[in-house]
């Protein structure tokens, strides 16, 4: 409970106060980083528990895992192109 102030200086404050309250916007609930959502969302689907103070190295990893991949991918090859059958190293 909250006292009403005695004297019409205090009463105006408090009305500004109540008025710019209720123009403020509810503050919106922080949506996670896309690959959070995803590593997650993977997370849960294989049944894994994943340490919040793993998440930055997860992160990480997945991040430079998906460039690596975005440049294999982005590697033009002819349409004759076969695999390999013998790798050597």
């Amino acid at each position: 409970m909250t006292r009403k102030p005695k004297n019409k200086a205090a009463k105006a404050v408090r009305k500004k106060t109540i008025k710019a309250a209720a123009k403020r916007k509810p503050a919106k609930a922080v949506k996670p980083p896309p690959l959070d959502q995803y590593i997650l969302g993977a997370a849960k689907a294989l049944e894994l528990k994943i340490d919040a103070t793993w998440m930055p190295s997860v992160r990480a990893n997945l991040d430079v895992t998906l460039k690596m991949g975005a440049l294999v991918a982005s590697f033009p090859l002819a349409d004759e192109a076969e695999p390999a059958p013998v790798y050597e190293a």
